[in-house]
């Protein structure tokens, strides 16, 4: 595996990064009131945390033991602080889920359903990582999944920012589970998020994710371009 990646220091944004780290605080007091999203909670608008307000790793990482994959927060830097730190052996299993303790409520109704999941993510190497994926989970625990748009893709040994858009406007690839109608029931939540790894990849890849961020449509000035495709 190679060192720290130094680019994502060079790249660093730090007028997001405060701005979003005021809303982390907004929403580690929302989840110390709230322990179940409800009808009528407020959804969320930002930043989903990394950890959890005890510096405890606040995401998992499903199968990891049978998939051979581990999840660890890391120290990154003085500057950027704590990133995830995902390692996997795509030959053995070709995605990872990875998903917050629980479920994150971000639509009550169609209306707020609209939107941008947006992460930070360095794969090494780049080319273990074919796409990323939201999984959303609606009332009745039915999951929808949608694909990040095919012109994005990682830069070599840099960090990329990588944007789905999720919502009533954009049709969701699959669903299963719940009451299986494929009919979303509100409110949703954000599930988790996978990797699905290239085909084919022999190794081990390590992946390192920041800044997971749900942006409503009505915030869409406020979202990072996401990388281009090189």
């Amino acid at each position: 595996m190679s060192n720290q990646p130094a680019a994502r220091l060079r790249h660093a944004r730090p007028a997001r990064r405060a701005a979003l780290a005021a809303l982390v605080l907004v929403f580690l007091a929302f989840l110390a009131i709230a322990t179940t999203s409800r009808a009528g909670d407020a959804p969320l608008r930002g930043v989903i945390p990394l950890a959890s307000a005890d510096g405890a790793c606040n995401w998992l990482l499903t199968n990891a033991e049978p998939w051979r994959q581990s999840i660890s927060l890391i120290d990154y830097s003085p500057v950027i602080g704590k990133v995830l730190q995902v390692t996997a052996t795509p030959t053995v299993f070709q995605y990872s889920e990875l998903r917050p303790n629980k479920p994150v409520l971000i639509a009550n109704n169609a209306a707020e359903f609209n939107g941008v999941l947006q992460l930070d993510i360095f794969s090494d190497p780049a080319d273990a990582m074919l796409a990323v994926c939201v999984r959303i989970q609606d009332r009745t625990g039915e999951f929808f999944q949608y694909h990040q748009p095919e012109t994005t893709r990682l830069r070599t040994g840099q960090w990329s920012t990588v944007a789905v858009p999720v919502g009533t406007p954009y049709k969701h690839r699959s669903n299963w589970g719940g009451n299986k109608d494929g009919v979303i029931d509100y409110p949703v939540s954000f599930y988790a998020v996978t990797i699905d790894y290239t085909r084919g990849f022999i190794g081990q890849t390590r992946m390192l994710f920041d800044l997971f961020t749900w942006t409503p449509a009505a915030d869409a000035a406020t979202v990072t371009p996401p990388t281009p495709a090189q």
